[in-house]
Formats: C-alpha cells, structure tokens, sequence
C-alpha cells in the first residue's frame, strides 16, 4: 500500500492527526530532506530523497506489500507531487490532505483567501501580462523566481501595491516582509509564498 501525505508548511506541530498516525503504522517513510528531519520523532525507517525521480526509484526496491509513506511538502494536491507520480504509473492508494503554505499564510497575514487565485513560479515560466489588476494571487516561489523577481517583474508592467513574503513558514526562524512593487531586499530564504495586493 502507497500513502501519500502532505506534510503541511513545515513545522511537524501543523500535521494533521490522520497524518501522524500514519506516519507512525508505516513500514518505511519515503521523505525529502526537510521533512525527513522533522518527523524522525515518529518513525525511523526514513528513506531521505532530494528528487521525485528518487522516489520512484526506491519504491522499485520496496516490498509493495508492506505499508509505505511518500511525504510531500504542503499539500500533495496543490503544486504538488501526485501528477508527476501518477504520470510515472505509481498507483496511489490513499492521499492524505495537509496544510499549504498558502492556508497557513494567509492565515498569518489574517487575510480571506476565498477569492485568492494560487499561482505558481517555482520551477515554472509564467505570465504576469496575464494577471488583472482587480483580484489576489498568491505564488510559490523558489530561489530564482522568488519575490524580488516578482516585484520586478509586476513593476514593468505598471501594476502598483504591495507584496506579501512569508519565508521558512511555520518555524521559529518565520519571516514575513512587506514591500511595495518595485521594490527589493535581501531575501531570507530560497522558497516562500508571495501574496499581492493590487491597488489603482
């Protein structure tokens, strides 16, 4: 059997209960780095991968018949892992949800995120000329495509307000800045989420 869970934003405080329970029934955790470290206290047989291709690659050597845990950051249904593993043929046989650094941010910032449009720039090209001045969005950013990016980007293009930055979210070490677009700074981490708000 192959568990999927979402790993929520980090810290191991904001794991679901149906989370932890069946990180604990696991016979073997397949996990990234990150999140290897931070659920060790629940179960030692961790298999500790930096790539999805690694995932795969360990559930070939694994006796399918024991129970087994992929963990993925977030939520696995949001910008997550689970096409790329169904796209490789892994059969799924429970995913259980997690908490998205986009819920968990928002919920910091004290902000509705019902009419929030998620977008995404980690690891991805994307569009600002598609954006429209009226609504949210929020973005995972990564080390290249991260805030200042953004900022830069949103600017050239005449769009005025300010950006939200949440990094290292859910942990001691949490930051969270606010800039006006247009503007840049020192960064304190490679990934995060970005929150705009767009004025006239």
């Amino acid at each position: 059997m192959i568990n999927l869970i979402g790993a929520g934003p980090g810290n191991p405080d904001y794991l679901t209960k149906i989370a932890i329970d069946t990180i604990k029934s696991s016979d073997y955790i397949i996990a990234f780095d990150r999140i290897s470290d931070d659920i060790s206290d629940l179960n030692k047989d961790i298999i500790t991968v930096s790539r999805v291709d690694d995932v795969v690659e360990e559930l070939k050597n694994l006796d399918n018949s024991k129970i087994i845990s992929i963990m993925a950051s977030g939520d696995a249904c949001f910008y997550g892992i689970i096409d790329l593993l169904k796209r490789r043929d892994i059969k799924i046989d429970n995913s259980i949800p997690g908490l998205s650094s986009v819920q968990y941010f928002f919920n910091s910032l004290q902000k509705s995120y019902s009419k929030n449009i998620p977008k995404s720039v980690h690891g991805r090209e994307f569009d600002f000329s598609t954006l429209e001045k009226d609504k949210t969005y929020s973005f995972l950013i990564d080390r290249i495509n991260n805030a200042n990016f953004i900022s830069k980007n949103l600017d050239s293009l005449g769009f005025k307000g300010k950006l939200y930055c949440g990094y290292n979210l859910s942990y001691d070490n949490e930051k969270i800045i606010e800039i006006n677009i247009g503007d840049s700074f020192d960064e304190p981490s490679a990934l995060g989420v970005v929150v705009t708000e767009f004025v006239d």
